[in-house]
Parts: C-alpha cells; sequence; structure tokens
C-alpha cells in the first residue's frame, strides 16, 4: 500500500504511539524496512553533537508550531472514536469519514483529494507524487488560513492555542534562518537542526543533520539512525517580514551587484505561502520533497510538480505571482503555513534574500506630517545606501536630513526630507461695476508660512476703491486670491510731482460722480519716493470744481542695462535697475537665440548715483545662407558611357540611334553649402524636366513626384555642405536627341537668407546626331565602291582608245 506515498519512508513506530490503532498491513511493514535501510545517511552525528549557531548568525522570524496529535485530531474531524473507525471493516466504510477531512498519518481509508496524495481511490495506490493544489482558500481570513468547505478542518490545522488534537501549542516564537555572506537567509534539514528554549521562547540553531527536520525532538533524540525517536506529525507557520523596493532587487553582499528578491523552497509535505494575506505559491497535499521558488523582480512562480486529477504530473509550472503586476514598493509579509503529515520523515530547505531591515525614505509635508512619497531601499545588514531628494509636485524642500549615506543594520531606518506646501498669491485688478479685469494678474509664487503683501496699481482712467482679500500676511496651504477694486470717475485732479526740480511727474485724475467721497493713497513711482503728501487714507469730496492734490517725490538713481545688435541699433533686450544712491549693481552679458555677443561695455559693475547711466552691450545678428551647385556627371545612353563636366556638355550620338527608342540616363552632383555662420535649415527641390523622370531606386535621397523631387535638409552648419546625387531618366517614347535643361534650387525652412541670387542652378545637356563627310562616307560605303570601280573602268577604256588611235597614226 506504499507504493508511490511517502509514509514508508521511515518507520511507523512513531506514529503508531500516537494513533493507537492504526493497522498497518504486513506489506508496509516490510516496505517501511526496506526503505528505512536505504535511505540511512552516510553519516551520523552523535546525538550530544548540539552546538549552539550564535545569534549573530541567525535571523529570526516569528513562527508558531503546533504538535499534532494524529490519533486525537483524526477522531475530533471525523466526528468518530477511533475505536468505531477500525471497526469499519472496509476501506469503503472509512473512506466516507476520510474524505471529509485532510487528516494526519496513514488509515487504510485514503484517497486522494482527502489527506494522501498516493491513492486515487480507496486502497487504489498510485504513482504520482505531484503537489495537489486547490486545499485552502486563496486569502487568509482574520490572518488565519483557511482550508477550502470541501473539507470540515476549517482553521484547526494552524491554532494558536492547546485543544484536543494537539499534544503543544508553540505560538509566537521565534525561529532561526542561518545568515549568508552574500545577504541571503536559508535553513536547511540536511546541515541543520533546531532545539526548543522555553525560556526564551526561542528554536535554536545548531550545525549536523539529524535525518530531516523534527522541530519537537531534543538535541539528545538519535532521529538520524532510531526513526522510531521521530517526533513526527506537526505544523508550523512563518512570518517573514520584507521590504519591497521599487525593481524587485536587492543588493548581493559578496558580487556588490544587484540581484532579483527571491524566495526558495524545498520540503514536504503541504506548503501554502501568502504575501500579505494573498496565496502566491501552493504545494498543498502530502508528497515527496518538491520545490518552489517565488521571484519578485520578474513577478513569477515555480512549482516542481504538481499532480492532476486525471492521474498525471505537471512538471516545471511556472506562473504569474501576482496579478495585478509587481508587487508594491514598501513593507509586506510573507507567511509560510508547512504541514508534516504524512509520517515517516520530513525535511525542509529554505533560502531567500527577503530583507526585513533596509533604509524608507520619506517625504513629508511638514505641516501635516502626511507622507507624500517614499522610497524604499533593502540590502544585506553592512550595505551603505545614499538617499536624495525629490521634486514634489506643489511643493518646496525646506529640511534635509543631516546625513545621505546609511549602513544598513538589522532595523528598519526611517529617513524623513520635509517639505512645505506652495501656494499662489493671485491679485486680480477689477471694475466695481462689472468685476471686469481692468489690468494684467499678478501671480507669486510662496511657501507655505513665508510673509506676502501686495498692492494696487495705478490704473488710467480708473481710480481704486476697494480690495477684496487680505494683501499681507502668511501664506497658507492654499491659494490666496487679492482683487483689487476700481471705479472710473475723472473729476480729482493729483500731481506727482519731483521735490527737486519742480517737474510735474505725473498727473491723474480721479473719476467719479459729484459728491462722491474719494480716498486718497499715494503712488508708488520708478526711481522716486514719496517725502510730502496728503496721508493715505484721506477722503475728498468730488465737485464740479476741478481739485489738485499734490503728492512730492525724491528721485531714486536707475542704470538701465541694454543689449544690442551692434549692426542695426536694434535692441533685443533691457532692464532698468534702481535703488538709492550709491548702491553697486553688477551687470551681465546674456544669450541670444540668433545672436553672438561682441562687445562688454568697459565696466560691467557700476555704482548708482543721481545720474542716469546706459550700459551696453552689444551683439552681432548670425546671418543665414544658403547655395545650390549642380554639375553634370555622366550619361549612359544605349550602354554607351559619355564623361560630362560643368553645367553644360553635349553629347554627338550615331544618326541611327538617336531616336525615341535610345535610352538615357543622366548624372548630375548636387552641392549644397550653407555660406553663412548660423545653423540652420532647408528643402532642396528639383524640377524634374519635361521628358524625363527619377526612379525611386536610384535615387534614394529624393522624395519624388510627377514634375519634381525634394530632400529636407536637416540642420546644415555654417561652413558646412552636403552633396546628393540625382539621376534622370529619359521617358520611353521620347526623341534622345534634345537639349534637356535641368533647374535646382534651395530654400530656408528655418531663417530668412542674406541672399537668394545663389538658392538656383542650371544644367544644360545637348544631345544630337553626329553630322558631316565622315558619316556620309560611313553611311554610304557600298555607293562609294561602285564609283570608284566604274571611274577604273571609264579611265582603262580611254586608255586603250588613246594607245589604238596612236598606233595607227604611226602606220
Amino acid at each position: 500500500f506504499f507504493y508511490g506515498t511517502k509514509f514508508g519512508d521511515a518507520s511507523f513506530q512513531k506514529a503508531r504511539s500516537k494513533l493507537n490503532k492504526n493497522k498497518l498491513v504486513s506489506i508496509g511493514i516490510i516496505g517501511l524496512s526496506l526503505i528505512s535501510l536505504l535511505s540511512k545517511p552516510n553519516k551520523v552525528l552523535a546525538a550530544t553533537d548540539c552546538g549552539n549557531i550564535s545569534d549573530t548568525e541567525v535571523k529570526y522570524v516569528n513562527a508558531t508550531f503546533v504538535d499534532i496529535n494524529p490519533e486525537e485530531y483524526n477522531s475530533r474531524l471525523r466526528g468518530i472514536s477511533a475505536e468505531e473507525y477500525y471497526n469499519l471493516w472496509t476501506n469503503e466504510k472509512k473512506a466516507v469519514y476520510d474524505e471529509k477531512s485532510i487528516l494526519f498519518g496513514s488509515t487504510e481509508g485514503m484517497v486522494r483529494g482527502g489527506f494522501q496524495n498516493g491513492f486515487s481511490s480507496p486502497g487504489n495506490a498510485i504513482s504520482n507524487n505531484g503537489v495537489i493544489q486547490g486545499l485552502v482558500k486563496p486569502t487568509l481570513v482574520n490572518n488565519k488560513i483557511q482550508i477550502v468547505d470541501k473539507y470540515n478542518n476549517g482553521e484547526t490545522l494552524f491554532p494558536t492555542s492547546t485543544g484536543r488534537g494537539y499534544d503543544e501549542v508553540l505560538a509566537n516564537w521565534k525561529f532561526p534562518f542561518k545568515k549568508e555572506s552574500n545577504g541571503y537567509y536559508s535553513f536547511n534539514s540536511d546541515e541543520y537542526h533546531v532545539t526548543r528554549d522555553y525560556n526564551s521562547k526561542t528554536f535554536k540553531l545548531h550545525a549536523g543533520a539529524r535525518g530531516g527536520f523534527y522541530p519537537f525532538n531534543r538535541c539528545s533524540d538519535d532521529t538520524s539512525s532510531n526513526e522510531s525517536s521521530r517526533d513526527l506529525f506537526f505544523t508550523a507557520r512563518f512570518d517573514i517580514p520584507f521590504l519591497m523596493t521599487s525593481d524587485g532587487k536587492v543588493l548581493n553582499s559578496s558580487t556588490h551587484e544587484k540581484e532579483d528578491m527571491v524566495f526558495n523552497f524545498s520540503g514536504d509535505d503541504d506548503v501554502w505561502i501568502f504575501v500579505d494575506g494573498k496565496l502566491v505559491l501552493d504545494l498543498g497535499g502530502t508528497h515527496y520533497r518538491q520545490s518552489a521558488k517565488i521571484n519578485f523582480a520578474t513577478n513569477t512562480t515555480f512549482v516542481s510538480s504538481i499532480l492532476q486529477f486525471d492521474g498525471t504530473n505537471r512538471n516545471n509550472v511556472t506562473g504569474t505571482a501576482f496579478s495585478n503586476g509587481r508587487l508594491e514598493e514598501g513593507n509586506h509579509t510573507l507567511s509560510v503555513f508547512y504541514m508534516e503529515r504524512a509520517g515517516g520523515a520530513s525535511n525542509l530547505l529554505t533560502t531567500f534574500n527577503l530583507q526585513s531591515s533596509g533604509l524608507e525614505a520619506r517625504y513629508i509635508d511638514k505641516t501635516t506630517n502626511k507622507v507624500l512619497d517614499k522610497e524604499v531601499f533593502s540590502g544585506a545588514v553592512g550595505n551603505k545606501v545614499a538617499v536624495k531628494s525629490k521634486e514634489i509636485s506643489g511643493y518646496t524642500l525646506v529640511e534635509e536630513p543631516g546625513t545621505l549615506e546609511y549602513i544598513l543594520n538589522e532595523k528598519l531606518q526611517i529617513v524623513n526630507f520635509y517639505y512645505m506646501k506652495n501656494a499662489n498669491v493671485i491679485v486680480k485688478y477689477l471694475d466695481e461695476s462689472d468685476k471686469r479685469e481692468i489690468a494684467e494678474t499678478v501671480t507669486t509664487k510662496y511657501k507655505e508660512g513665508e510673509e506676502y503683501s501686495s498692492t494696487q496699481k495705478e490704473i488710467p482712467d480708473y481710480n481704486f476703491t476697494r480690495v477684496e482679500g487680505t494683501p499681507s500676511g502668511k501664506v497658507g496651504r492654499s491659494d490666496v486670491i487679492i482683487n483689487y477694486y476700481y471705479k472710473y470717475n475723472c473729476e480729482l485732479k493729483i500731481n506727482y510731482i519731483d521735490k527737486t526740480t519742480g517737474q510735474t511727474m505725473d498727473t491723474e485724475s480721479k473719476n467719479g460722480l459729484e459728491g462722491e467721497n474719494i480716498t486718497l493713497n499715494h503712488k508708488e513711482y520708478d526711481n522716486y519716493q514719496l517725502v510730502e503728501g496728503p496721508e493715505d487714507g484721506i477722503k475728498i469730496t468730488l465737485t464740479k470744481k476741478e481739485q489738485e492734490i499734490n503728492y512730492y517725490y525724491v528721485y531714486v538713481g536707475k542704470i538701465k542695462v541694454n543689449y544690442i545688435v551692434q549692426e542695426t541699433g536694434e535692441e533685443l533686450e533691457s532692464y532698468t535697475v534702481e535703488d538709492i544712491e550709491g548702491t553697486i549693481v553688477n551687470t551681465t552679458a546674456k544669450d541670444f537665440d540668433g545672436f553672438r555677443l561682441i562687445e562688454k561695455p568697459e565696466m560691467e559693475k557700476y555704482t548708482i548715483d543721481r545720474n542716469f547711466s546706459e550700459i551696453n552691450y552689444y551683439y552681432k545678428k548670425l546671418l543665414f545662407n544658403l547655395k545650390v551647385d549642380m554639375n553634370l556627371q555622366k550619361s549612359i545612353i544605349n550602354s554607351n558611357f559619355y564623361s560630362l563636366k560643368g553645367k553644360i556638355g553635349k553629347i554627338e550620338m550615331k544618326i541611327k540611334e538617336a531616336n525615341s527608342n535610345a535610352s538615357c540616363k543622366i548624372y548630375y552632383l548636387v552641392r549644397v553649402a550653407n555660406t553663412e555662420d548660423r545653423t540652420g535649415s532647408g528643402k532642396l527641390v528639383e524640377k524634374i524636366p519635361e521628358n524625363y523622370y527619377m526612379v525611386p531606386e536610384e535615387n534614394s535621397y529624393w522624395t519624388i513626384s510627377d514634375s519634381e523631387a525634394y530632400i529636407e535638409i536637416p540642420e546644415i552648419k555654417g561652413g558646412e555642405w552636403r552633396e546628393y546625387e540625382l539621376i534622370l531618366t529619359k521617358k520611353a517614347g521620347i526623341d534622345v536627341s534634345q537639349t534637356v535643361s535641368n533647374n535646382i534650387e534651395i530654400l530656408s525652412t528655418s531663417f530668412e537668407e542674406t541672399s537668394l541670387e545663389d538658392n538656383s542652378d542650371k544644367n544644360d545637356l545637348v544631345i544630337l546626331p553626329r553630322t558631316g563627310i565622315i558619316d556620309v562616307i560611313r553611311n554610304n560605303r557600298n555607293l562609294l565602291t561602285i564609283g570608284c570601280i566604274m571611274i577604273i573602268i571609264v579611265s582603262m577604256s580611254l586608255m586603250i582608245t588613246y594607245i589604238i588611235r596612236k598606233r595607227n597614226l604611226e602606220n
């Protein structure tokens, strides 16, 4: 019956001490003995070898262990006593009770889906040994694991207090994981074992294997060679707090390289791993050692083998860890629920580099202490972490920590950056009657708690009447809106006079109805300071008679700084500095797009006096000019090559080839240059001759249409030039003998050019048939040959006639 099951891995004697009536058949006993012999370790540590691993070498996590009494627990879940259960003689009858619960140990009625993977029906063993998924609900309820409603276990598998079925409950104890040099933590039951320290409620870590994982055994128990001494059947819960980083990576303390945050597990039996109360890994069921992994950086999981309900295994299964994407940055808790319930043997191997300590940089609203943003840094103890401030929209940084570099230790370090809320002071100028804006609104940004102030302004044909809002004070967390209201009226004349010269600087009329009271307030003037006049707030009743009020001011020195184009005198920018006499003013040059500084003033530092001074910085305007130059390169007519050069070319060809069937390609080299010093761009436009066209494959740089083509010239620097090839192809059915006039131009697409005369170019190529006597001769060789023969014959005839006549005369 043990075939394919885990129960045969160890002796049943310990189980039998808890299960008073565990009715194993004889074949099970034989199987136990055989496997026990085969599975003995090569080396057994002495039971007294129990040296403690120092607390400085371990990391403790909160854990709860429960030593299960399987006989009592199973009876409690079945609802009948052990005697009643064993008196059910058939496996089928026992299976009725076993199917209701997830049970401990081995019973004759075990079935797959209940508590034991190795059977698909009562007494029907199977060999597959993957994990069974779906035994628990996917979410913790009140931080407790819940078995699915198909079984009646509820929350009984992982209690926090003693009760029926539990020999011992160690709630909220500390469990050790060995610190590795690379920043990982591990527990491997093949290398270490633990014992209980009731005084400190702590499991102590010891070097040396004990034939498996037996947390309820003592150091003196020989669990390696004496399997009957093993305290089996228990559950355990580990809660591992950790910090999730933004990318799911931490520094490896040995390599100093970032590595993925991972949690690895290997063991038997049931294991369920939750993160923040949500199920991430499901290794349910009793099985041989199976492995699993969570990768927090890639948001993936791995399970070595899953038993499916058709009896087959699905191996090396990968999946998604968190359905909504990678776990968010910050504090989280990984909870491991582990059960040893098949008996025989137990093993546990866990490694992880999750760090429960680290550094959290918080970006805090100083007024409300609300955390506006945060960033988590996690790594092994001893790693150095550097933090810095960040831009927070709507806030200004006001306080940083004393240091920005920290060494990670066992505790989570909190580093705070404090910010103050920004708020705007908005000053509006409105007509009293229709609330229309009569001047530009002034908006100034302040930090919360800063002092602000505002004043009304003088607006032509308007008189200030009232203000709505608080003109000065401290900025809070919300925008401050100040409305200045004005009323139109022109009955009161107010003069603003330079007291030194007696000249009137400005005259203002207050408008309003007769009899209306006007409240006077002095004006602020550039370069002047009020020294004499009516008190602010005095009221004047308007009458039909013209009234005058005088305010007297003294001069405040000014310096005007001008930025001027030297060639034209154009003013690029200017500003005026005003202050009391004796104030030192430092001026400086500025950068203007399209201009270069060529001359500074002799002095850039000036002292304000009563004289108005101007300081001039002179600039040269950067010019831009594009030039195009096109030259003939060559032509290929009917596979004949003709070399060309310059802007005018001539090709003579055979008369018989000079027709509409001839093929012709003309090659041009186009050069575009920027002859000035300003970088700009342009567009090169080719006017395609009427009887020619451009083949796209031959003109790769060109964008081609029926009548023209163009190239967008990107930014071309001053003095820079670029060359492009242009190939024209004669249209079919067009006589090749003609003059091909090709026109091209360059257009600026960025700046005005200094000259347009060099923005176009033209090439002419004359193609004509070859003429002259040589061609006549070449084309009429047969006629010449016949003519020559005839001349020879006539000449010989005349010579013969002459000889005959001469002889006759001599005779």
